[in-house]
């Protein structure tokens, strides 16, 4: 009986662990502000700091979300990251992007737009 308990127990305890333990740390190449030359995103631009994602659209109107989980997958030359997040209500989201490094920085495209290149404020 007592051995049930301590499984049940090491069991609750494991599943705790892995939900707080989440990557929330917003990958180095990452970081900075992006802006794309799309004329369809004029003006707008998104910024990954430490923990936050910020998005700009073209009425400068400003959504700041909370990074809660990044998942990491190498596919080729591209990597693969699956960004979840959310808002002050809680409500939740997820960005799927491909970073490609570049001699000079790198580049973002959006897994469902991967035809619209977004570059790091300031590189060329």
């Amino acid at each position: 009986m007592k051995i049930g308990k301590i499984i049940a127990i090491l069991c609750i305890a494991a599943l705790f662990g892995c939900q707080i333990y989440r990557n929330r740390n917003v990958p180095e190449e990452l970081l900075g502000l992006w802006e794309t030359s799309a004329p369809q995103y004029e003006n707008c631009s998104f910024t990954f700091k430490s923990k936050i994602a910020i998005f700009q659209n073209r009425l400068t109107l400003v959504s700041i979300y909370f990074i809660t989980d990044i998942e990491k997958s190498i596919k080729g030359e591209k990597t693969l990251y699956n960004i979840h997040y959310e808002n002050e209500n809680g409500d939740e989201y997820m960005l799927s992007l491909y970073y490609i490094k570049t001699p000079h920085s790198g580049v973002i495209r959006f897994k469902n737009k991967e035809k619209i290149a977004w570059l790091k404020h300031g590189v060329q």
